[in-house]
Parts: structure tokens; C-alpha cells; sequence
């Protein structure tokens, strides 16, 4: 069956996340340059600014976010990413106890959009990705 269209197309020359896994495994691109140095470059974004405390903004939605991204482009733990973590889980028990983090108030379901474990609103999207990610690396 031959397809009228390449519906890898839209994922062809992608820097994000999802494009780089997709340009990685389903393209064959790892080991081109063009894709190491996009993956290297998309890499050093999302470990940019981390603060020392192993959030980013001190913001449970932007940790998720860059999470997510990290699992799709490096698929394995680094320091930054257990830092992350260890923040998360704090978030998660503080959440427990009515608690929010800084900088997540006043969220609504677009500050949520492209992010798993979203449809229990903000206590989901910690209790989701903080133990998903804490597993899988």
C-alpha cells in the first residue's frame, strides 16, 4: 500500500521533544549531525536554568514540563533530573497538606496543555509525573 502522504513529514526537521524521539527511532537520524546537534542543543534548553534546588521557576508545571521533555530526548537519569524529582516528590507531600507550589496558582487547562496526567487538574499532574518519572529513571 503506498501512502499519498509522509505522515512522518510533520516530525522531519522537528527540534522538540517529541520530533528529536521520533527523528531518533522512527527516522533513523541518531546518528546524522543534524540531529546531534539538534538533540544536543534541545538538551541544554531544558536543562537551562535549572535552580538549585532542581526545580525550574519554582513551578510544579514547569518542572513536568521539562521532565517530560528530558525523558523523550535523554531517556535516562542525570543529577539534574533526580534533583528534579526529589523537588517533585516534596511538592507532591505538601500538595497533600492543601499546599501549592510557588508559581502554580491560578493555573488553567491551557498552562496544562501538551502535558500527561492532566485531566485531575494540578494534584494529578504531580501525583502522575512524579511517580511516573521517579520509575522510569
Amino acid at each position: 500500500m503506498k501512502l499519498h502522504y509522509d505522515p512522518f513529514q510533520i516530525f522531519r526537521g522537528s527540534r522538540t521533544p517529541a520530533g528529536l524521539y521520533a527523528r531518533q527511532k522512527w527516522l533513523g537520524e541518531a546518528e546524522t549531525p543534524a540531529w546531534q546537534t539538534d538533540f544536543k542543543a534541545r538538551v541544554n534548553d531544558l536543562l537551562a536554568n535549572q535552580s538549585a534546588d532542581g526545580s525550574w521557576q519554582h513551578a510544579s508545571v514547569e518542572t513536568v514540563r521539562r521532565l517530560c521533555g528530558l525523558h523523550l530526548t535523554l531517556r535516562s537519569a542525570n543529577n539534574a533530573i533526580e534533583k528534579a524529582l526529589v523537588w517533585l516528590l516534596n511538592q507532591l507531600k505538601s500538595n497533600q497538606k492543601g499546599l501549592h507550589a510557588p508559581n502554580d496558582t491560578g493555573l488553567t487547562r491551557a498552562d496544562l496543555s501538551g502535558l500527561p496526567f492532566v485531566l485531575g487538574g494540578l494534584e494529578m499532574l504531580l501525583t502522575g509525573a512524579t511517580l511516573f518519572y521517579r520509575f522510569m529513571h
